[in-house]
């Protein structure tokens, strides 16, 4: 089975981790994108990591918690908190390492005060391939606004509290999920050893090399040119004055210009310093070898201006968006978000083998959108009663011209059906998984690694599980009553904030 990049180009923005919500150099308006490129020279340059966005931070009482709330996660203040599932396992260690080192950030934190951090968990957290000395990796990267905004960030506070750590290795026990066949999940403590660090650092000898004078001369002469379309209509406009007007009548010339800025300007500007990315190496990379299949080069550069924090970055984007793709081809089609439910999208899109049973189910009830997961609260929500009772109560009546026996039986059949599906699926991966291969345009091969088919088979037996507590619950269910509960939990639960 042989891809492509092409076959995964995509228009998405890579927002995870240390760059939450930083933009690529390309996508910066032209003003801003011409002050950062004149001044990239005095910018800081760090590697931008490949693991995943956690913080740490000590509330208002002094409570330290981690999170991923700029996600919209709630807090955790225990290890328990987490919840049970292999996706936690390594944020769940992580807050145990942070425990472990509560006496070294309360040194250094204040109450409301919050740090970024990058989990680097096994040796291929997502596409970068790291696994040094066996070692997983919590990069201090930099503190955020914490629970006061008012405050601005002391950034000399993630020095300090890596002076206060140094290079102590932190060994935890956690309780980890795993797999070996795609059906049984093991849950079983694990012990795992960590170290803190930063962000390896670009030198700036090198950025300082990258010369921009030729491609921002012609930039600048084009956008002080005058524009032949405007002038046709009796408007005295350059190139640069037109990316500012709004007028209807220009629209068309305004995409014109600003598709011309992109490739014949920008993107130039940028695969030169792709090419200061390829001569990077992460200095958490472990033995060659051990990470055979896997992208072996580091997934950006993050800029910054250390005086105005503003930030931008490097990545190439149809590579890892290619990879990224590849490395979670066989899980979408497993169980993926639903974000459509129309049949003749890919399965993939209707939340693979798991979410189309979910979405054929519901569509039995015959209430109008409620299989699609953006409409569902609002369905629900027309039948709100005084209490969660009241509400399926209401439900419920709206459904009394339904056969309650017949809607079972085909909800049983359709979990049936959707379980020899996964278990088709199982198989073909198993037998198949070694045909898994992405050729990118630099010439290197992509495989599934170790990890990315230890996860796929994780993927398979958390879906075999969600499909069989469903139909075990279908199975007990007495009345509508009970099948609401099952299959509309989550917008009642939204609904009424857990209420029992």
């Amino acid at each position: 089975m042989i891809f492509t990049a092409d076959t995964f180009r995509a228009k998405q923005t890579l927002t995870e981790g240390q760059d939450y919500g930083v933009s690529h150099l390309e996508d910066l308006d032209i003003e801003t994108f011409l002050r950062m490129v004149e001044k990239i020279g005095e910018l800081h340059a760090v590697q931008k990591l490949d693991g995943a966005n956690l913080r740490v931070g000590l509330d208002d009482h002094g409570e330290q918690y981690t999170s991923r709330e700029q996600k919209g996660g709630k807090r955790f203040y225990h290890e328990a908190d987490f919840p049970k599932t292999s996706s936690y396992d390594g944020f769940k260690a992580a807050h145990a390492v942070l425990d472990k080192a509560e006496g070294y950030i309360a040194q250094v934190l204040t109450n409301g005060d919050a740090i970024n951090l990058e989990i680097i968990f096994g040796a291929q957290p997502n596409t970068v391939f790291y696994g040094k000395d066996n070692l997983n990796y919590i990069a201090l990267l930099e503190m955020l606004p914490g629970d006061d905004p008012s405050i601005e960030p002391d950034q000399k506070k993630v020095k300090e509290l890596l002076k206060l750590i140094g290079s102590k290795v932190f060994t935890v026990k956690t309780v980890f999920s795993d797999t070996t066949d795609g059906i049984t999940i093991i849950r079983t403590p694990v012990v795992t050893d960590w170290k803190f660090v930063e962000s390896d650092h670009v030198p700036a000898h090198e950025v300082q090399k990258v010369n921009f004078v030729k491609e921002l001369g012609s930039l600048k002469a084009f956008l002080k040119s005058e524009n032949d379309e405007a002038k046709k209509l009796g408007r005295d406009l350059t190139n640069f004055e037109l990316l500012k007007d709004r007028s209807r009548d220009l629209a068309d010339e305004r995409k014109v210009v600003t598709d011309k800025i992109m490739n014949d300007y920008k993107l130039p500007i940028k695969e030169k310093l792709m090419d200061l990315i390829r001569k990077q190496k992460p200095s958490l990379r472990g033995m060659s070898g051990e990470g055979e299949g896997a992208y072996q080069g580091i997934e950006g550069i993050i800029f910054s201006d250390p005086k105005t924090r503003e930030r931008f970055k490097i990545v190439d984007k149809d590579v890892f968006t290619a990879i990224n793709k590849f490395n979670y081809q066989a899980r979408k089609g497993i169980s993926s978000r639903i974000m459509s439910t129309d049949p003749n999208l890919p399965i993939e899109s209707r939340g693979g083998i798991v979410g189309e049973a979910q979405i054929r189910s519901i569509k039995l009830f015959g209430l109008e959108n409620a299989d699609n997961p953006t409409q569902a609260k609002k369905v629900i929500e027309k039948f709100k009663g005084e209490d969660r009772e009241d509400t399926i109560s209401a439900i419920e009546h709206s459904l009394q011209q339904l056969k309650f026996p017949a809607i079972k039986r085909k909800i049983q059949a359709i979990y049936i059906a959707a379980y020899d599906d996964l278990e088709e699926a199982l198989n073909s991966f198993k037998s198949g998984a070694d045909d898994y291969v992405l050729q990118l345009k630099n010439g290197q091969t992509i495989k599934y690694t170790k990890e990315i088919r230890r996860r796929t088979l994780m993927a398979f037996a958390e879906a075999r599980r969600a499909l069989v507590e469903t139909l075990s619950d279908v199975r007990r269910a007495n009345d509508f009553y009970d099948l609401i509960e099952i299959f509309f939990k989550k917008q009642l639960d939204d609904m009424f904030k857990g209420e029992k």
